[in-house]
């Protein structure tokens, strides 16, 4: 459910959740952030599910989202907009 939400709200191609190696992939880094933020999936999880990534990967991008909401309104805004959509859906 999550990923449906998350690829209309986004509007993006599912697959490209899972794209590694891709330059600023925002979808990717909105869905990690705001799984380990809603849900108690641990970032060993997130990283074999997101592109078999190593878990340091997956902790600095949510530390990456966490500091850039701090900085940018419009992305903050825009994972809160997601968040909202997300805690409506279930």
């Amino acid at each position: 459910m999550f990923l449906d939400v998350e690829c209309q709200e986004l509007t993006l191609n599912r697959e490209e959740l899972f794209v590694t190696r891709m330059k600023l992939n925002e979808a990717r880094v909105a869905a990690l952030y705001l799984i380990r933020k809603l849900t108690s999936v641990p970032a060993t999880q997130l990283s074999q599910d997101y592109g078999q990534v190593s878990q340091a990967v997956v902790s600095k991008t949510v530390c990456w989202a966490e500091l850039r909401c701090q900085e940018q309104r419009s992305w903050k805004q825009r994972l809160s907009r997601l968040e909202k959509s997300l805690l409506k859906g279930k």
